[in-house]
C-alpha cells in the first residue's frame, strides 16, 4: 500500500473514532523503516503511537536483536523530530 496511501486511509478513520471516543490511545502500525519520517510527518498530529513490526528471517536470530535495537535508535531519532515527539 505505501506510506502516502496508508496515511490517506488512516487519518480520516482516526479523526472519525477520536470524534466519538476521545480519550483513546490511537496506534498506527507500521514495518516501512525507510519511510516512517514520511508517515509520522502525515500522521503524526492524530495517532498517539507507532507500532513497528518486524519481519526476520529465522536464519537471522542470532544477530537480530543487534539489529532491532538499532532499529528503536533509529525510531527514537525518528519520533524525537516528529510533529508528535510525546
Amino acid at each position: 500500500m505505501g506510506v502516502k496511501a496508508y496515511a490517506e486511509r488512516l487519518l480520516p478513520l482516526a479523526k472519525a473514532i477520536r470524534e466519538r471516543w476521545p480519550q483513546i490511545t490511537l496506534y498506527a502500525c507500521t514495518f516501512w523503516e525507510a519511510e516512517d519520517a514520511k508517515l509520522l510527518e502525515r500522521v503524526g498530529e492524530t495517532i498517539d503511537l507507532i507500532s513497528y513490526h518486524l519481519y526476520d528471517d529465522p536464519n537471522n536470530y542470532a544477530t537480530g536483536p543487534a539489529n532491532f535495537e538499532a532499529v528503536w535508535t533509529r525510531y527514537r531519532d525518528i519520533i524525537g523530530s516528529s510533529p508528535n515527539r510525546g
